[in-house]
């Protein structure tokens, strides 16, 4: 089933999100546009009165660390140099809607993340290096 199929209201606010000028946010909005909301990673839309204030997506990963970062993270004990984690794929904010706190989107990110991270035992949370 479509996005649009699934959520009808936000038919009109995906593709007019905005989220500036700059490489990395039009990325992040062209990113959002394409993936119709399905598949590689689990999308979370901040919507008030229609408008997409802002998004974040997260997605299953497996850190590979060396021994000194799994002294630095406390898990010097792990018998496994990889390690599960959740990784923050994408986070944007609008550019349209002033009252956006940026603050506020990423506590709510890594509030999501946490809970994913209890739920599946997951100890590292990554930031996607290859995000233009």
């Amino acid at each position: 089933m479509d996005t649009a199929e699934r959520l009808p209201h936000l038919g009109e606010a995906v593709p007019r999100f905005d989220a500036g000028a700059s490489p990395v946010a039009s990325a992040a909005a062209a990113w959002l546009r394409e993936s119709r909301l399905l598949g590689e990673a689990v999308v979370r839309l901040w919507v008030v009165d229609g408008g997409l204030l802002g998004f974040f997506s997260l997605a299953g990963c497996e850190v590979r660390l060396s021994q000194r970062q799994r002294a630095q993270a406390g898990l010097e004990a792990a018998a496994r140099r990889t390690q599960p984690g959740v990784l923050l794929t994408w986070i944007a904010k609008s550019v349209r809607h002033g009252e956006v706190d940026g603050r506020r989107l990423l506590l709510q990110a890594l509030g999501d993340a946490r809970a994913s991270a209890e739920s599946v035992a997951a100890t590292i949370l990554a930031v996607d290096p290859t995000t233009p």
